[in-house]
């Protein structure tokens, strides 16, 4: 946690208050903790040869319109890209991650918070006190997906090649901090 606020505050100038991480099992388990969410998938995905935990492939598909994820479908449909690309994860990330709010807001969820705690507690690993953690959970009811925005530094990015071969993003990085910074402050919407 400590590397990843460094990396952020040395490529971006800025300091972060406070890290959640989750794996991919943990991200799973939350999901399923919640009884899984509800989705608008804009547009059919397909993807012959996505990568199974044992470096196979498998098939998978998921219908365009309303889809019930559970935790296992939930992970696949943010992870596959080959039909469409980083954009395509993106956006159906930010789909799930909106679901979930609004899973997490349903009254009959915020009766459940204290069997949540636990579940979610071995989901993630954070540096938020106990204390933060319950001041944050008290708080659902207050957030909403009006007020939550999501940015994307994709179009700032170009295909590139590390020293050792491998494909990756770079950026402009005179520019790259100045285009995070606008998006926090609201002058980059």
């Amino acid at each position: 946690m400590e590397l990843m606020k460094q990396t952020i505050a040395y490529n971006f100038g800025i300091e972060i208050d406070t890290v959640i991480l989750t794996t991919f099992e943990g991200f799973q388990a939350i999901i399923d903790a919640v009884g899984g969410v509800d989705v608008e998938n804009p547009y059919e995905v397909y993807d012959a040869d996505y990568p199974t935990p044992d470096r196979q492939t498998t098939e998978i598909y998921f219908a365009a319109g309303p889809l019930h994820l559970d935790g296992r479908d939930a992970l696949i449909f943010c992870r596959t890209r080959h039909m469409d690309g980083d954009d395509g994860r993106v956006m159906r990330q930010q789909l799930v991650l909106r679901a979930l709010l609004d899973k997490m807001r349903d009254p009959a969820m915020l009766g459940q918070l204290p069997q949540l705690a636990g579940a979610f507690q071995d989901a993630v690993r954070t540096d938020l006190s106990l204390a933060q953690m319950l001041s944050i959970a008290a708080l659902i009811p207050e957030f909403s997906n009006d007020n939550v925005a999501f940015g994307s530094i994709l179009p700032y990015l170009y295909p590139s090649t590390a020293p050792d071969g491998a494909w990756i993003y770079a950026a402009d990085w005179s520019t790259m901090p100045g285009f995070v910074q606008g998006f926090l402050d609201g002058s980059i919407s």
